[in-house]
């Protein structure tokens, strides 16, 4: 069984306490080298500038199927960190992906698509997905973000509903939930689930996750990391980590030990490496 991921790989400026590192993110790399490293057959589909080829090199160091489009910008974020603070802005943003870039996608046993703005996934290609017979995952997250001199900032999305009735298991943080609904906790993901997803998964970092399906509602404590290297991409570590053990399981609240324990080894080595 194989896992799919549609989302860009970024050029990621990581700012900690003073220490300033360039790095490659995204939830294509983030989510692909999880999904690799635990041993899930996988395709990436990502699109980036042609000059920034290079960032596609550790993926396929990880036999991960890619299929990459090539355009006139990569996009690039800046994220300053202070405690689990995070502030973050956008340097330069990618193309839209089109329905036609993902037409080799195949059958996969879950396809998760990652927006990291507002307009890189448009609502036909989560259509598409979903007509064609995929169990679609989605991390909001993107949808969110606003704009403004560069600084990223938090917005409710209005066409939440037009976009959630296409999608299965939907991915948020605690912050992201409670915008998107004006709710808090088992509520939040209550309100969410009425807008289409079978699966609401909530992360609130070292407060722990929840998932609620089904009219159940779990919580899922955090594991406190030995030592913090990089807290970038933990949540999409947390959901390809969920969706590799779905594919074995239907006892959510075990997948949502495994994910967390999968986002702990991440904020420990930078990257999730086994």
């Amino acid at each position: 069984m194989s896992i799919d991921v549609i989302g860009h790989v970024t050029k990621d400026i990581v700012e900690i306490n003073s220490r300033t590192e360039k790095k490659i993110g995204g939830t294509a790399f983030y989510s692909g080298i999880t999904l690799a490293n635990l041993g899930i057959k996988t395709k990436i589909f990502t699109k980036l500038a042609t000059k920034d080829k290079k960032l596609l090199v550790a993926l396929k160091h990880r036999n991960i199927s890619l299929f990459p489009y090539f355009c006139k910008f990569t996009t690039c974020f800046r994220n300053v960190y202070r405690g689990e603070r995070r502030e973050q802005f956008v340097e330069g943003a990618v193309e839209p992906f089109a329905v036609a870039e993902i037409k080799r996608i195949g059958k996969p046993k879950f396809v998760h698509v990652g927006p990291l703005t507002k307009n890189d996934i448009p609502v036909s290609i989560l259509k598409y997905l979903k007509s064609s017979g995929l169990t679609v995952s989605l991390d909001v997250q993107g949808y969110l973000r606003k704009i403004r001199n560069k600084k990223v900032i938090l917005t409710d999305w209005k066409d939440k509903e037009k976009f959630l009735k296409y999608v299965d298991i939907v991915k948020t943080d605690k912050k992201e939930a409670e915008i998107l609904t004006g709710r808090k906790g088992g509520l939040a993901a209550k309100a969410l689930a009425a807008m289409g997803p079978d699966e609401v998964v909530i992360t609130d970092g070292m407060h722990g996750s929840s998932i609620y399906s089904g009219g159940r509602y779990f919580r899922i404590p955090a594991f406190k990391p030995a030592v913090i290297k990089d807290v970038t991409g933990c949540g999409d570590t947390y959901i390809a980590a969920y969706l590799a053990r779905r594919l074995q399981s239907s006892n959510l609240k075990e997948c949502g030990l495994f994910a967390a324990r999968c986002a702990t080894a991440k904020i420990e080595n930078g990257v999730f490496w086994i």
